[in-house]
C-alpha cells in the first residue's frame, strides 16, 4: 500500500492554485465602457422622465375641470358659503386658470367681488354670483400648479396659452374662469352669457418643454364637457 506524502500533496495543490483579480488597464477599460454606455442611456432617461412628465400635468388638469363639471352635476354640497348648513352652491363650481402663475383652482364660486359679499341665494333681494374667481373670497377646493415663471425664463415642465376666442366681460388674456352650475353643468366662460358662436369657445394649450409636443384642452360651452387633442 502506498503511503501518503504530504510534499507531494502540497505540490500537487499548488500547480491548481489561480491569481483572481483586474489589471490596471482592464479595470480602466470597464470604467470607459460604462462611461460610454450612461452618456447614451442618462439624457434618453432625463427625456423620457419629462415627457412622462408632461402627460401627467395634462391629465391632472383635465380631470380637475371634468371635477368642477361632476361636482355640479351631482349637486355636491358645500358650507363654504359661510352659511350653518351644507347647501348646494348656488354660483357653481369653476375652475380659474392663471396663466401669469401658472395655476389652476378649482373652486366654489361663492364670493360676488363687485357688491363684496358672500353669495346666498335665500337673501332678500338673493345675491348671486358673479362668475370669477377671487382670491382669498371664492372657497378654494385645489390649486395645480405648473412651475414658476422668473423674468422670461419659464422653469418647469408646460408653459400654458390661453387661447380664447371668447370676449367676455373685460376680457384678460392671462386668465380665465369656467363656472358649471348644478344640476346640468351649464357653463359660462369668463363671464360671457352671449349665444354668439366665437365667444362659446376656451382652449388651453399646454406645451411641453421637452420636446415641443403640444396638448389642447378645449371646452365648448354648450357641450361644457373638456376635451384633449
Amino acid at each position: 500500500m502506498p503511503k501518503f506524502n504530504l510534499m507531494n500533496f502540497c505540490s500537487i495543490k499548488s500547480s491548481f492554485t489561480f491569481k483572481g483579480g483586474f489589471t490596471l488597464i482592464e479595470l480602466m477599460i470597464v470604467v470607459s465602457l460604462i462611461g460610454i454606455m450612461s452618456s447614451y442611456a442618462l439624457p434618453a432617461y432625463i427625456q423620457g422622465e419629462k415627457k412622462a412628465t408632461f402627460r401627467n400635468n395634462v391629465q391632472n388638469i383635465f380631470s380637475l375641470i371634468k371635477q368642477a363639471r361632476t361636482y355640479a352635476i351631482a349637486s355636491r354640497t358645500s358650507s363654504g358659503a359661510g352659511l350653518v348648513e351644507a347647501i348646494v352652491p348656488s354660483g357653481g363650481y369653476g375652475v380659474f386658470i392663471d396663466k401669469a402663475n401658472r395655476k389652476f383652482t378649482l373652486f366654489i364660486d361663492d364670493w360676488n367681488a363687485e357688491k363684496g359679499v358672500r353669495v346666498n341665494p335665500y337673501a332678500i333681494p338673493p345675491i348671486s354670483a358673479d362668475h370669477i374667481f377671487t382670491a382669498g373670497s371664492d372657497t378654494a377646493l385645489q390649486t395645480i400648479a405648473l412651475g414658476m415663471k422668473i423674468g422670461e425664463v419659464v422653469q418647469g415642465e408646460i408653459t400654458v396659452n390661453l387661447n380664447a376666442s371668447n370676449a367676455g366681460n373685460n376680457f384678460n388674456p392671462d386668465i380665465a374662469n369656467i363656472i358649471f352650475f348644478p344640476p346640468m353643468a351649464e357653463t359660462i366662460i369668463n363671464n360671457n352669457t352671449t349665444t354668439v358662436p366665437e365667444y362659446l369657445n376656451l382652449v388651453i394649450t399646454l406645451k411641453s418643454l421637452a420636446d415641443d409636443n403640444t396638448k389642447k384642452i378645449s371646452i365648448n360651452k354648450i357641450a361644457g364637457f373638456p376635451v384633449v387633442n
